[in-house]
């Protein structure tokens, strides 16, 4: 998700970035634009652009062509379009000599990449992702040396028809990109080792974003990537590096002083976390879940990060220790995304008091034990809540002030009893089954409007079903 987001953004900002510059259209420019239309299949339901050009309009006001000043052509954005069969190598699209910006993202294209895109020498941004391309990535593409952003993502899981850039292809693929700011190459089957692949990189210099999830990566980690020491973004998720963190990686992360988003999770990754990682001053956004990390980790190594807005450290063999005392809150970073799932978590952790940006808060399947303070319904822009499968046994009211925001509640398998608390006003999934509870709510106004799920099974309520559940419709 994490990565499509941002392949998306990239489109988002292509696009609106889009402008006309000049009406004046050169006659070559617009003939071969329309001769690219005419070739295309494409489906105009769909469409937004390629079927709204047209010979009775210069080319530069067409929807997703820019020109320059002497009306060339330097910017196309095709994406979204629904275009199938791609392209073949002497379409009209490779004599577009002067394009710089190039986005074919969101199509259907269902074929292999031409070796014609090695004739757009002036790309300094080409997307191609999620556009169902497949077979090799051609090497032609290493030829486009004023690339600042290149982006290839691929939906596909399947090594055998999704597009696949070989081990020993990998250097030299890379190796003339060397003005590249932005790479992602999510769901590209690239089987190497990790200083293979690490190694492979370097010459990427000025690399600010990478992004490299569910490409058959091998571990371990290598410290070659340290040495991209201007990485903002570094997105890694979905490999199998399947060893622990080499103490070389350790301790070179310090390298990175310009990290913002690190994210390591379902790599298989085992062995405690390095406590480096917690010194790097830019860290916004952390995800290590689901992997096979252990050890003991305390909170007031997280709170180092002053900047940190997201955490994931969910489903990993971690137990995490709250031994911060007379804590400042004001100093505490501000969460919008924490999740602490199979934690080893026997308490709540005071941290989140006044978490007023908090918007999504999983702290299942820990040892948390008693009452669950009021406070906890005062985050007012919390809207996923998930304390299911702890040890809780009551809710401090009063709950008139239960979150407005909140969709999603999951308290089952718990230790809850009494009567069943208000439901928040906008709840979309409410699970309260698996506890002691004996009672139904009394009143709960509208608050069935929005519910796609709620359950309330193996609890021990008695009495009658009440009417508001009984004439619930969807």
């Amino acid at each position: 998700m994490k990565t499509t987001l941002l392949s998306f953004l990239l489109c988002y900002c292509f696009i609106h970035l889009t402008v006309v510059v000049s009406a004046k259209c050169l006659q070559d420019q617009q003939s071969l634009l329309l001769q690219l239309k005419n070739n295309l299949t494409f489906a105009p339901q769909f469409s937004t652009k390629l079927k709204m050009w047209n010979e009775n309009t210069p080319c530069c006001n067409w929807s997703g062509v820019t020109c320059d000043n002497e009306g060339n052509v330097i910017g196309l954005d095709l994406s979204g379009e629904e275009i199938f069969g791609g392209f073949d190598h002497s379409s009209s699209l490779f004599r577009l000599q002067y394009l710089q910006k190039l986005n074919l993202a969101y199509n259907n294209f269902n074929s292999s990449i031409p070796s014609g895109f090695s004739k757009l020498v002036m790309l300094n941004y080409l997307n191609l992702s999620y556009s169902s391309i497949a077979g090799n990535i051609p090497m032609e593409i290493s030829k486009l040396t004023r690339l600042v952003t290149l982006d290839l993502s691929s939906f596909s899981n399947s090594k055998e028809q999704g597009p696949t850039i070989y081990n020993r292809n990998l250097p030299t693929f890379l190796q003339n990109l060397t003005s590249l700011r932005q790479l992602y190459l999510d769901g590209i089957s690239i089987p190497t080792m990790g200083h293979k692949w690490g190694n492979a990189l370097l010459p990427l210099r000025d690399l600010q974003e990478l992004s490299m999830s569910r490409c058959d990566l091998s571990g371990p980690l290598d410290s070659s990537l340290t040495k991209l020491v201007n990485l903002s973004i570094l997105i890694l998720n979905g490999n199998n590096f399947s060893s622990s963190v080499p103490e070389t990686f350790a301790n070179s992360l310090s390298n990175l002083t310009h990290l913002t988003y690190l994210d390591l999770s379902y790599n298989n990754i085992n062995g405690e976390i390095p406590l480096s990682l917690f010194t790097l001053p830019s860290l916004e956004e952390i995800y290590l879940s689901f992997n096979r990390l252990s050890g003991s980790l305390q909170l007031d190594n997280v709170l180092k990060l002053k900047s940190l807005t997201a955490l994931d450290l969910s489903h990993n063999n971690i137990s995490i220790h709250e031994n911060v005392v007379n804590v400042d809150f004001s100093s505490i970073p501000k969460f919008r995304y924490l999740s602490l799932a199979s934690c080893n978590l026997n308490i709540l952790p005071n941290l989140l008091i006044n978490q007023s940006t908090l918007f999504h808060l999983d702290l299942s399947n820990n040892k948390i034990q008693g009452e669950i303070p009021n406070w906890i319904w005062k985050l007012q822009d919390l809207i996923f809540l998930n304390f299911s499968h702890n040890f809780i046994t009551s809710l401090e009211g009063p709950f008139q002030s239960l979150i407005s925001k909140l969709e999603f509640l999951d308290l089952h398998n718990n230790k809850l009893q009494g009567s069943i608390p208000s439901f928040p006003k906008h709840a979309l999934f409410l699970d309260y089954s698996n506890n002691n509870f004996s009672a139904f709510p009394q009143d709960i106004g509208s608050s069935l409007s929005y519910m796609n799920f709620l359950s309330f099974s193996n609890n021990n309520i008695h009495g009658s079903i009440p009417d508001y559940l009984c004439n619930a419709s969807q």
